[in-house]
């Protein structure tokens, strides 16, 4: 059995903090409230979850827990040390508990249903870090999403690399820890535009496997993977020396990795994030600062790149809306086209 783990070796647990000011929160987009919803919607018809016990790790400020007990009324739990809020919220039909922790083998949990939605790529020992979480029950349903390292490879997606991910996941990696921790896969699926993989199983079961894909074993693929960094720089450079004045989109991972990857620096004029939450803040490194869209009004670009695709038609609506010039909207990933 081989097993497809891709892992950051260097990576230092001590030089991540997760507290207060971890912003990390996608709430403000619309389109991918319109997902998580839709997707939360799905499982709690698929599973029939009505009045259950629901326990989500790493829950951020709560959304997506908050959301599935108000459709379900159930009562939730939700472990992350970021969050924000009030430690007990009570709805009337369903009770909501945070706690302002890690979820450790130290706490007493009992739910019928685990959620844990892109938390496992920031954990450096993912199958002790399961088998430390995983409870009693055979019966407790769990769903996962993570980041999809074969789109981020097949795509060359270097943006998509970033420390605090010290951990990525292919279909071979999440079938091979199905079998290592026996467990039965119910299934494993690309959503998102294919950004995340969906795996949902449950624990002490036959495994029924996970389709093989084996793109992550390519080691053609990976080189091209690390020489495509230089095209990008040279056609950023194109774009600059052309005079036009360039605006990322997207002030999250993706944004640090693209541009320290690239060493940008006045090529970038600023960067855009519809969370407010980061207005006139500024990215690790290089120091870019931060603004919400509405700022393009007063400080207009010929170009914005755009992080992430999925994206796209949420901006380009805005823009037509908003904005009283034009502007070249280009996702990274078609940069090269």
């Amino acid at each position: 059995m081989t097993c497809d783990f891709i892992f950051n070796a260097s990576f230092e647990e001590s030089l991540v903090k997760y507290g207060d000011n971890y912003e990390s929160t996608q709430s403000f987009s619309p389109n991918f409230n319109h997902f998580q919803k839709t997707f939360l919607e799905e499982i709690v018809r698929e599973h029939r979850i009505y009045r259950q016990n629901i326990l989500e790790i790493g829950c951020g400020q709560g959304e997506a827990l908050k959301y599935i007990c108000s459709i379900s009324n159930s009562n939730g739990v939700g472990y992350d040390p970021a969050y924000r809020g009030p430690k007990h919220i009570n709805m009337g039909n369903y009770k909501l508990t945070f706690e302002k922790d890690f979820l450790t083998s130290h706490h007493s949990v009992i739910a019928d249903w685990v959620l844990c939605l892109m938390t496992l790529e920031h954990i450096s020992n993912v199958k002790g870090w399961l088998e430390t979480v995983l409870l009693e029950s055979h019966e407790t349903l769990y769903y996962f999403h993570v980041p999809n390292m074969d789109q981020i490879i097949s795509g060359g997606n270097f943006w998509d690399i970033y420390y605090e991910h010290c951990s990525y996941f292919t279909q071979d990696y999440l079938s091979n820890l199905s079998k290592i921790l026996n467990l039965q896969t119910l299934y494993c699926k690309s959503v998102y535009g294919g950004q995340y993989l969906a795996w949902s199983f449950r624990k002490g079961r036959k495994n029924h496997g996970i389709p093989a894909n084996r793109l992550s074993g390519s080691p053609e693929t990976i080189v091209d993977f690390q020489n495509q960094m230089s095209l990008w720089g040279r056609k950023i450079k194109r774009f600059v020396d052309s005079g036009k004045k360039i605006a990322l989109w997207g002030g999250g991972s993706k944004a640090v990795a693209f541009i320290n990857s690239l060493e940008l620096e006045n090529e970038i004029a600023f960067v855009v994030d519809v969370n407010p939450n980061k207005n006139q803040t500024f990215l690790p490194a290089s120091g870019h600062i931060v603004r919400t869209p509405e700022y393009l009004k007063q400080e207009q670009v010929d170009v914005i790149l755009l992080m992430n695709p999925i994206y796209s038609s949420e901006v380009s609506t805005f823009i037509k809306a908003e904005l009283n010039y034009s502007i070249e909207l280009i996702p990274v990933k078609k940069l090269l086209n």
